[in-house]
């Protein structure tokens, strides 16, 4: 959202060129929505444990909450800094993410959960 009219200008297809910015921000927080739950399941299905299972249910959140903002805020400064919060954590989500499950699975610090799947 933040970059469109760069990439408009470099005539390369993006989201928020294509759809605009309204279905763009739609589907940003229908992604976010449908990612959390699925960042659970290693914990659910045995490949991460506790640890896991808390930062994947937090961090889920905040990604749910910083994608709102972007829903949320659509002109101005804020609209920027919104944009520029998610994809800012955005990184910091998936590493978190597979940081964890090494921590735990290569170090063997996995305070293991019952495995609810697989």
């Amino acid at each position: 959202l933040v970059k469109s009219a760069d990439y408009a200008r470099a005539g390369i297809p993006m989201m928020p060129n294509i759809a605009g910015p309204t279905a763009t921000r739609r589907q940003i927080v229908l992604y976010s929505l449908l990612m959390a739950p699925v960042a659970v399941l290693p914990a659910l299905m045995g490949f991460g444990g506790m640890l896991y299972l808390v930062v994947s249910v937090t961090t889920g959140l905040v990604m749910i909450g910083l994608s709102l903002q972007v829903w949320l805020r659509t002109e101005g400064a804020a609209a920027t800094k919104a944009c520029w919060s998610l994809f800012g954590f955005s990184i910091i989500y998936l590493f978190l993410l597979f940081a964890v499950l090494i921590v735990e699975n290569g170090f063997g610090l996995m305070w293991a959960l019952p495995k609810v799947l697989g």
